[in-house]
């Protein structure tokens, strides 16, 4: 962000005796912290009038010192002073990394609003204080405190092609929905993006961060077969992970849920497409001996079964709708056992 002249916060001598145009550059990032240069640079009667030196004050070689104050977001409380040993140079491109013990701290607080000011300190000695601006430090994906109780649901859509995910927290109540979105928790507008994971049943793992949820009933997004790679355009048969990341500003996290699911549409469309041929005379389960009720009765029995261990500790039924699709689909009637 680049920093703007303005009037410096509480008691700080002001930009005095200062003619050159003060400007510089803050870099805020997860891994590299603070960063700032001074990209004033050096006068150059043809490219840069208002740089140090020249008819303008002062002149690099007066600047002995620079000076960085940090403030709460509000600019009235002092945090620290960091008198620093940086000096701006002639071409502007050369910064200084400022770390949280500059200032007496021991971190830059995730998700907190600072200011900052920036002087030089040049003969006289005069501290003149020329550049104010805030920042918001990153949390980089990192929670912090929220009472959200974020919730999802994925639900198969017919023809196995979809996945539609919505976001189910709801709008706060203090009685009924003390969780959701709104005041005194963040609200649908506070939230600046998402992150939806889906893990497939053989590891691959893809990522959805364009879906960002705005009231009670904005709040659905499509994963398609395409999306998960599945040319063919079905969804197989599986267990799959979803995870639900919300975040607000400075990429803070502020509620998240995950679950597994069991996805059964190839199989249900199955066990449907046999009941149609059962009914009306077209089955292709017509073997000698094959009782073609009773082996649609475990068809749907079988299916319901695994569906309703799938709501409660669906580590159990791991690999058992492939099974079922073997028995049942993959093959006319291949097996009345």
């Amino acid at each position: 962000m680049d920093f703007s002249a303005g009037t410096p916060c509480g008691a700080l001598v002001a930009c005095t005796n200062v003619t050159a145009t003060i400007k510089g550059t803050l870099v805020v990032g997860c891994t590299t912290g603070l960063s700032f240069t001074d990209n004033t640079g050096a006068y150059n009667a043809a490219t840069n009038t208002t740089g140090y030196g020249g008819p303008n004050t002062p002149a690099l070689a007066a600047i002995t010192g620079t000076q960085f104050q940090l403030y709460d977001s509000t600019g009235s409380t002092l945090i620290g002073t960091f008198n620093s040993s940086y000096i701006p140079e002639a071409t502007g491109t050369i910064g200084v990394t400022l770390t949280p013990a500059n200032f007496g701290l021991t971190v830059f607080a995730p998700g907190t609003t600072y200011v900052l000011t920036y002087g030089v300190i040049w003969t006289g000695p005069t501290t003149s204080v020329c550049l104010i601006n805030s920042f918001t430090y990153p949390c980089c994906g990192t929670p912090i405190p929220s009472n959200l109780m974020v919730n999802f649901s994925t639900t198969e859509q017919i023809g196995n092609g979809a996945i539609a995910f919505a976001d189910t927290t709801g709008a706060y109540d203090a009685v009924t929905n003390p969780g959701g979105y709104g005041a005194p928790n963040a609200a649908y507008g506070d939230i600046t993006s998402t992150l939806i994971t889906v893990t497939l049943e053989d590891g691959t793992v893809i990522n959805f961060g364009t879906f960002k949820p705005t009231s009670p009933t904005s709040n659905s997004f499509t994963i398609t077969a395409a999306m998960l790679g599945y040319s063919s355009g079905i969804i197989p048969d599986q267990i799959i992970q979803v995870t639900y990341t919300v975040y607000t500003g400075a990429t803070c996290a502020i509620g998240y849920n995950n679950k597994y699911q069991l996805l059964y549409g190839v199989a249900a469309n199955c066990r449907n497409n046999n009941t149609k041929g059962l009914l009306n005379g077209t089955m292709c389960c017509n073997d000698n001996g094959c009782d073609q009720t009773d082996f649609m009765i475990k068809m749907w029995y079988e299916l319901d079964w695994i569906i309703l261990q799938s709501t409660g500790n669906i580590g159990c039924i791991q690999g058992k709708i492939q099974a079922y699709n073997k028995k049942y689909c993959n093959s006319c009637c291949l097996t009345c056992g």
